[in-house]
């Protein structure tokens, strides 16, 4: 639930719009004319209001919009967890929005969720890449923990693990120890 996502200082600088009615819907659709998208039945829109979001000293960083992501794949993973499809959208036009759904100035929208059911299921998934590359910088000392806890993983003996890793000491690192994770 989107309500339970975490949020800096547990603010929670977010506002759940959902679309439904088929005037609400023609003015979404407005905002990112798309026919995939038109046949969504039901859309939550995710806002953020940067007026209670924690802001963070050192860099006056507000962070109304990560909490709102945070959120918005919170929506994601529960509408997957009751069947549901979903598709997180942030290519449309937030000024547009803006004034179709009257938000005052503190107030913007951050992604739509367009929700529904599945029309087929496809055989397979696929994703864009191949291969996906994360570089962790650890201290020297920290290697051979890293290294322990990776094969754990790799024989399935780490609960947090779930995809196929590739573990790759690099050795010749200047500065610090790297270890690039590939998940197959």
């Amino acid at each position: 639930m989107p309500v339970l996502a975490p949020s800096a200082v547990n603010y929670q600088p977010w506002h759940f719009m959902v679309v439904a009615s088929e005037e609400q819907k023609q003015n979404l659709r407005q905002c990112y004319n798309r026919e995939w998208f038109a046949r969504a039945p039901v859309y939550i829109v995710v806002c953020a209001d940067k007026s209670i979001a924690w802001v963070r000293k050192s860099d006056n960083k507000n962070h109304a919009d990560i909490d709102a992501a945070i959120a918005t794949e919170h929506i994601c993973l529960a509408a997957a967890e009751i069947g549901l499809g979903s598709c997180w959208v942030c290519n449309f036009d937030p000024e547009l929005f803006k004034a179709n759904f009257g938000l005052s100035s503190e107030r913007y929208p951050v992604a739509i969720v367009s929700l529904g059911y599945i029309q087929e299921q496809p055989d397979h998934f696929t994703t864009r890449r191949t291969r996906m590359n994360c570089y962790f910088l650890i201290n020297p000392h920290g290697r051979e923990r890293m290294k322990t806890e990776m094969e754990k993983c790799l024989a399935g003996e780490w609960y947090d693990c779930h995809a196929p890793v590739f573990l790759e000491l690099k050795e010749n690192s200047p500065f610090v120890d790297e270890i690039q994770f590939t998940v197959l």
